[in-house]
């Protein structure tokens, strides 16, 4: 009997772990976007310069167009996620269309910002309000 219930409890922490493992699932549409947001938002964020941002836009509004082209994983498989990766999709190519047209560096800036907190209501959603809150503890930590 002791041996039964062994077994069950390892199967038990096994399947656990495994649903777990799932729903950490990597999401590579969300993280490339993000590795290039970060190289576009981070030098205004950190020191004004808007330099990366005129000239990474086009990339980032790409990048964002292929995000919003790729299913969702199932853990954030909804209307609304799909409805705000569209609108940051919608968002990148309106500011990058705008920095071709030689727009006035202060809407640059606003625009990007409200891009970036658009991004981030996204990965709060994708990785929960307590995994947000670390992770931007940690990039502000590497900024330092």
């Amino acid at each position: 009997m002791y041996r039964v219930i062994v077994i069950v409890l390892l199967t038990m922490v096994a399947c656990h772990s495994g649903k777990k493992e799932d729903q950490q699932a990597e999401w590579p549409e969300m993280e490339s976007f993000h590795k290039l947001m970060a190289q576009v938002y981070h030098p205004l964020s950190d020191s004004g310069n808007l330099e990366p941002a005129k000239h990474l836009m086009e990339s980032l509004a790409n990048e964002a167009t292929r995000w919003a082209s790729a299913p969702l994983p199932e853990k954030v498989n909804t209307a609304e996620m799909k409805s705000a990766v569209e609108a940051l999709r919608t968002g990148t190519e309106k500011l990058a269309a705008a920095i071709k047209q030689g727009v006035a560096d202060d809407e640059i800036e606003l625009s990007l910002e409200n891009l970036h907190a658009q991004f981030h209501k996204i990965m709060e959603e994708w990785n929960g309000e307590d995994q947000e809150h670390e992770h931007m503890r940690e990039q502000e930590e590497e900024h330092e």
